[in-house]
């Protein structure tokens, strides 16, 4: 069969449409259902033709499967299309400032009334109190929320920020005698998780064989697109780069791979504090004095070695 031009199979396209006009496209929908269904025909087949060579895994469940890292194999091909979608789903997961502020007004407005005895208003100037002033009093004295006001902010709260305000994360703070718990661990929790998954998120694209781990060069991909995105490491001579990145994968390596396994576990990573400061010379090009003396600034790594 001869091989067919672009400009041949251009036209073969536009008259396939033009002959089946009454033929709707199927939408993204009924799309994925057809590679649902797809992908669980050729499970049940491979499951078959297991069971056909091995008829005791019908009693005894395969307990390791070895992974096929093949290029142009279904399974890598699956594996890395899981990889994206489920990094795009927790990306819509991920916070933003209004969502903060609004959680933030939430659970002042439906906390618990603290007024201290020595600053108990009169009935003649309660009225006249500022509410501004108020809220900033009731956050930094340490305003609580029982449970029904904590089930309240949920309610209000868009669907994505509803994992922040379940039962069990109510119950991980300390409670009052009145059953209540502070609002500023609440609100310190959802900055932290959400911190940690947008650390997590940020990893996650590098790890392209999808196990949970970097490898040494998904690190040197990683640090090395930290560079262009810091406005200190930006400032880096060409020359010095390949230095720098080195440099700071060994770092990686040295504190999280005490197995020398040549791989650093993502879980770990996130909750590193050199990630951390890795990560602070993105915000702005004032911190060059503040992390002047950190192992990641340009200060530190270009100082000379000895003095005479």
């Amino acid at each position: 069969m001869a091989a067919m031009t672009r400009h041949r199979l251009a036209d073969l396209l536009v008259s396939a449409l033009q002959n089946g006009e009454g033929v709707r496209p199927p939408t993204e929908e009924e799309f994925e259902e057809e590679v649902q269904a797809k992908c669980v025909e050729l499970f049940l087949a491979d499951q078959r033709r297991s069971l056909a060579k091995v008829p005791s895994l019908r009693v005894i469940p395969r307990l390791f499967v070895k992974r096929d890292f093949a290029p142009n194999s279904i399974a890598e091909h699956t594996r890395r299309e899981a990889r994206i979608r489920m990094l795009k789903k927790q990306e819509s997961l991920l916070l933003e400032q209004e969502h903060l502020e609004l959680a933030q007004q939430l659970l002042l407005q439906h906390a618990l009334p603290v007024v201290a005895p020595e600053d108990a208003p009169s009935p003649l100037d309660a009225g006249a109190q500022d509410a501004g002033k108020a809220e900033a009093r009731n956050w930094s004295g340490g305003a609580r929320i029982n449970y029904d006001g904590f089930c309240q902010v949920r309610e209000q709260l868009p669907e994505k920020m509803s994992h922040y305000f379940e039962p069990s994360v109510f119950l991980h703070f300390p409670r009052d005698a009145q059953g209540a718990v502070s609002i500023v661990p609440i609100y310190q929790y959802m900055v932290y998780r959400d911190g940690l998954l947008r650390k997590r998120i940020t990893l996650g694209w590098y790890d392209f064989t999808g196990a949970g781990f970097l490898r040494e060069s998904d690190l040197d991909n990683f640090v090395q697109d930290e560079i262009a995105n810091s406005p200190i490491l930006s400032q880096l001579e060409k020359t010095f780069e390949t230095f720098y990145v080195c440099t700071a994968v060994r770092m990686f390596l040295f504190f999280l791979d005490p197995g020398r396994r040549g791989k650093v576990r993502i879980k770990d990573m996130i909750r590193a504090p050199i990630l951390d400061e890795l990560l602070a010379l993105r915000q702005s090009a004032v911190l060059s004095e503040v992390c002047s003396c950190e192992w990641v600034s340009f200060k530190h790594m270009n100082r000379p070695l000895f003095t005479m």
